[in-house]
C-alpha cells in the first residue's frame, strides 16, 4: 500500500510582499487553517508542508511565509535561492503595497534561482469599499511582467481562488520543471548516438 506521505516532486515556494498584506493569513487558508482577525507580524520566516494533487501527480509543497518589514530582508531574501515559484502578494485596500511590488521583483531577480515561476496575488478582495487598486491595473501590471495575477480574500476564500492560485502555480512549476517520459526518453538516444560515434572513430 502507497504510504500517505508519498509524492512524486517537491517544490519550493515563498511568500513575498510587504508587512500586513495577509501572506500568513493566506498561508493559513492553504493548509485548511481558519482566518482570525487577530495576527502578529511574521518574525523573519515560517513555512508549512502541503501535499497537493495535480492531475496523475502528488506534489509536496513546502511553503515558505517571509516578514515584509525592510529590517529582516536579508534574511528572507536569503531563502529565495533553490525556491520553484513565488507567490508575491499585495493588499488590493493599500496603494502602496502595490507600488512596492517592482521593488520586490527586483528582489526576485537578484536573488533567485533560474526558471522560477512567479504569480501576482492580490488580497483583502472582499473589502470592496475600502479598495485603491482596481482589477484593471493590476491585471496589466501583471502582463506587463508576466506573470498571471488572481484576487483572493483570506478572510472569505471566495470561489476557493487560494487554492486555485497555488495549483497554477504548481502547474507552471511543472511545465518549466519536469521531462515528460518521451523527453527523458528522446535524451537518452542523444546520448546513446553520441557514445557510439566516439567509439566508432576512435576505431579508426
Amino acid at each position: 500500500m502507497m504510504s500517505s506521505n508519498y509524492y512524486d516532486h517537491l517544490f519550493k515556494i515563498i511568500l513575498i510582499g510587504d508587512s500586513n498584506v495577509g501572506k500568513s493569513s493566506l498561508l493559513n487558508r492553504m493548509v485548511g487553517e481558519q482566518f482570525t482577525p487577530y495576527w502578529i507580524h511574521t518574525i523573519g520566516i515560517d513555512f508549512r508542508m502541503l501535499f497537493l494533487p495535480l492531475k496523475a501527480l502528488k506534489l509536496k509543497l513546502q511553503i515558505w511565509d517571509t516578514a515584509g518589514q525592510e529590517r529582516f530582508r536579508t534574511i528572507t531574501t536569503s531563502y529565495y535561492r533553490g525556491a520553484d515559484g513565488f507567490i508575491i502578494v499585495f493588499d488590493v485596500t493599500n496603494r502602496q503595497s502595490f507600488f512596492n511590488l517592482e521593488s520586490w521583483l527586483n528582489n526576485i531577480e537578484n536573488n533567485k534561482t533560474k526558471n522560477a515561476c512567479k504569480i501576482l496575488v492580490g488580497n483583502k478582495a472582499d473589502l470592496f469599499d475600502q479598495r485603491e487598486v482596481n482589477s484593471e491595473e493590476a491585471k496589466a501590471f501583471a502582463e506587463r511582467n508576466r506573470m498571471q495575477y488572481f484576487e483572493t480574500s483570506a478572510k472569505t476564500n471566495e470561489s476557493e481562488e487560494i487554492l486555485i492560485c497555488l495549483k497554477e502555480l504548481s502547474n507552471m512549476i511543472c511545465s518549466m520543471n519536469i521531462r515528460s517520459p518521451e523527453e527523458i526518453e528522446e535524451e537518452e538516444i542523444v546520448k546513446m548516438k553520441k557514445f557510439l560515434f566516439k567509439n566508432t572513430m576512435n576505431c579508426f
